[in-house]
């Protein structure tokens, strides 16, 4: 069986992206503000503000907690036997902001999601199997050195330099992707992977600020590829 990719997502500017959910997220502000004004004249409208906002701020709090900036470099798919296995290579740097809270000790953590779908002609394509790998990178003040953690494994490695640490979490080597038996004959499949910095994972305090700012967007497109069998 061979992997033939489709398209690389090219890198994608977020500026304008972002300028456009922060004014959407002052709209879900304003809206129970106008419904407030007319709640007098009509009631029911006034209990219909607080899930339309909240709906507002939850579909911005997502595009913008996602928004593309990282890419992926290259990818590299075989088999061995009846697994297949993956290498890949990421462009993910880290913004100033990140920066600066992994020099005060805030501990990250970079996930790279894999998903194998079945296309599907009238219905959205099902997920057949997902793979996770997270990796916490850490600094630690008093050695100056940074510590990488595959949360999967429990493997842990230090370097002297930032850059080390990154250039290792880029570069995923064999990852264990799915075993050919899940495949079912006559039936079309893709595979696809990307890379984000996962801010739910950031301390509670911190993450309201960085859903909402352009400091914190950390992740890839969806990069896809055909399984041909």
């Amino acid at each position: 069986m061979f992997f033939f990719p489709l398209a690389a997502s090219p890198r994608a500017p977020t500026v304008g992206k972002n300028v456009l959910n922060r004014s959407l997220i002052i709209i879900s502000f304003l809206i129970p503000c106008v419904f407030a004004l007319l709640e007098k004249k009509i009631p029911a409208r006034a209990k219909l503000s607080k899930p339309i906002s909240l709906l507002f701020m939850f579909l911005c709090i997502c595009n913008l907690a996602y928004a593309k900036t990282i890419n992926i470099k290259s990818t590299h798919a075989y088999t061995e036997d009846t697994t297949y296995y993956l290498d890949t290579l990421f462009d993910f740097n880290l913004t100033k902001e990140a920066d600066k809270a992994l020099h005060h000790g805030i501990s990250l953590e970079i996930h790279t999601h894999f998903q194998l779908r079945l296309k599907r002609e009238w219905l959205w394509d099902k997920t057949i199997s997902e793979k996770m790998i997270v990796y916490r990178l850490e600094h630690r003040p008093l050695t100056k050195n940074f510590l990488t953690i595959n949360l999967n494994t429990g493997l842990r490695n230090s370097y002297s330099n930032l850059d080390a640490a990154l250039s290792y979490i880029n570069s995923v080597s064999r990852m264990e992707l799915f075993d050919q038996s899940i495949l079912l004959k006559d039936k079309n499949y893709i595979a696809r992977i990307r890379t984000f910095l996962d801010i739910g994972a950031l301390p509670s305090p911190m993450r309201p600020q960085a859903y909402f700012s352009s400091n914190w967007d950390m992740s890839s497109e969806w990069y896809e590829w055909e399984v041909i069998q």
